[in-house]
């Protein structure tokens, strides 16, 4: 069996991706052949999965796996606990040796993965890792956005090829370049897109770019003309402490030329709700990342 580690919030949208199913947050588990996923970041084949009281009881669970000679020992934990992830990697490192294993952090063969979530422990060997950044991000913006969490978002609104798609607050271009794996009509438009056409390039994606505010999109675009819209809208701060008219202009500007649904990623999602009155709210979500999380509210036009 196969465990993949997604975006915690979204873990029906990445189990339906791989055909599994979701075990605990932000994992799923599937026993499919791995392919190109867009919602999932790590995949590791499982050996053990325990739970556990301290970090003894890990150590205790650690024998000789089917592993390469010369291996890393990774650890990633999630939760509250009395000891740190480092503290679990030299563990284990110094047990692995002990069972005659090379640890190495430069030249190794295999990767031996502790997966921590609370009192939960997954032991298994990293087949692919950090999918989520894209060879594609290399020019970003102070608030870019993970890649999987996008296309986790893009799948949610049912974005399929044909579709005429919009992110009208373009920056680096990641939800414009995610999008274009879904459909070949691609829009990204901002007040400035430079960014995202060096990422577009590099990427090799085919986007309309342009550099046009949100006066411009009912110009440029007909009435109900436009099947799917993805923003990430700002948040109030020290430098925009007022930003209703901004909203005011970003909802209505989108409602008119909108012809389905309308997905925002925000950091508070009852300011903007607000702002949506032309809209029906169809579904709502958080997006837990660390210590971060992002509100997505999914709109379609109200009959």
């Amino acid at each position: 069996m196969k465990i993949a580690t997604c975006i915690q919030g979204f873990e029906d949208i990445a189990a339906k991706e791989v055909k599994g199913k979701k075990i605990c947050p932000g994992r799923v588990s599937f026993n499919g052949n791995i392919r190109k996923f867009r919602t999932i970041n790590n995949i590791y084949e499982l050996f053990k999965e325990f739970k556990f009281n301290n970090i003894d009881d890990i150590i205790k669970q650690i024998i000789k796996f089917k592993l390469n000679k010369k291996i890393k020992v990774q650890c990633k934990r999630t939760g509250t606990h009395n000891f740190k992830s480092v503290d679990v990697e030299k563990a284990v490192a110094k047990k692995l040796k002990n069972l005659g294993f090379e640890l190495s952090y430069k030249n190794y063969k295999d990767i031996l993965y502790l997966d921590i979530i609370e009192n939960y422990c997954f032991i298994g060997k990293i087949l692919k890792e950090n999918l989520c950044k894209r060879s594609y991000r290399v020019k970003l913006s102070s608030s870019t956005l993970n890649a999987c969490l996008v296309a986790s978002i893009l799948k949610l609104i049912d974005l399929k090829k044909g579709e005429i798609f919009l992110d009208p607050l373009c920056k680096d271009g990641i939800i414009a370049i995610e999008a274009s794996y879904f459909t070949n009509k691609v829009y990204g438009y901002g007040l400035d897109v430079y960014s995202a056409k060096i990422n577009a390039k590099i990427g090799k994606r085919k986007i309309n770019l342009g550099n046009y505010d949100l006066n411009w999109l009912t110009t440029k675009f007909d009435e109900n003309s436009v099947d799917k819209i993805v923003a990430y809208l700002p948040s109030p701060s020290k430098r925009r402490k007022n930003l209703n008219s901004f909203y005011r202009k970003f909802f209505h500007n989108s409602t008119t030329i909108l012809k389905g649904k309308l997905a925002i990623i925000c950091r508070n999602g009852d300011l903007l709700k607000t702002f949506a009155y032309d809209l029906k709210s169809i579904e709502e979500r958080i997006a837990h990342m660390g210590n971060e999380h992002y509100f997505i509210l999914v709109f379609e036009k109200a009959i």
